[in-house]
């Protein structure tokens, strides 16, 4: 039950009938009481329950997002309808360039952002500017697809060899 903050006059008793008169009635304030707790005990527990469960879904967001580092094949993964003009050059998966390490093979998209229809050797200076490659070793592992037409808007899809050391 709450204690009321101001208390109502009592009516006087017998022995404080020639004490008390009606010009002397004022309310009394109610004291403190021990059951009126601080507002900061009463937030804290909450505020832990909140912050701490904050931290545990970070925590398991975080242990969801660090899987293996493995690098998906986005010719034989992709379900999209980005105009890939397929290598047949590439005859096993490799991963794109930039997602492995330097020196290994790897498969780079590259965009005909012109106008007119390119012929894919024409992209080989460009692989070779991008992936610190000779232009002769990628048109040495690009044979087939070096005569292939890419379209305006389309991707050529260019095989890089592995680094020689």
């Amino acid at each position: 039950m709450v204690e009321p903050i101001f208390k109502a006059p009592l009516p006087p008793t017998e022995t404080d009938a020639h004490l008390t008169s009606v010009s002397d009635a004022q309310p009394q304030v109610a004291e403190e009481s021990p059951k009126n707790v601080d507002l900061k005990q009463k937030i804290l527990p909450y505020l832990w329950y909140v912050f701490g469960g904050t931290f545990f879904v970070g925590l398991l967001f975080g242990l969801m997002m660090s899987g293996d580092s493995e690098v998906q094949v986005p010719a034989e993964n992709m379900n999209c309808s980005l105009p890939i003009i397929k290598n047949p050059d590439i005859r096993t998966r490799m991963p794109l360039c930039g997602t492995t390490d330097r020196t290994k093979g790897c498969v780079l998209y590259l965009m005909n952002t012109f106008t007119y229809d390119k012929l894919a050797k024409d992209f080989f200076n460009d692989a070779a500017d991008k992936t610190e490659r000779s232009r002769y070793t990628i048109e040495i592992e690009n044979p087939v697809y070096s005569n292939t037409s890419i379209y305006p808007g389309h991707f050529a899809q260019i095989k890089i060899p592995a680094m020689q050391l």
